[in-house]
């Protein structure tokens, strides 16, 4: 008898252990440093296309616009990502 099985997706957010994996030592203090200063600024999900670096996107909770966190730990306030809906 042949099952059918759904695809699993990861969750959009990769427990801490696996972004200190993913993530630069510059991107995981940003991470820590923008929980405790901007708690408005939720982390939304890690987009890992392949062969690509990770890409780390915020969404503010108070204006509805995206971040992204470069490698080096800046915020890119105006990001060029498509998003569907986070």
């Amino acid at each position: 008898m042949l099952r059918l099985h759904r695809k699993r997706r990861n969750s959009p957010i990769p427990p801490d252990d696996i972004l200190r994996k993913i993530l630069t030592p510059e991107q995981i203090e940003a991470i820590e440093q923008v929980r405790e200063v901007r708690p408005e600024w939720k982390l939304a999900f890690v987009r890992r296309p392949l062969f690509h670096e990770p890409v780390v996107v915020f969404k503010d909770t108070h204006t509805e616009k995206i971040l992204t966190l470069s490698k080096k730990g800046h915020f890119d306030l105006t990001p060029r990502i498509e998003v569907r809906e986070c």
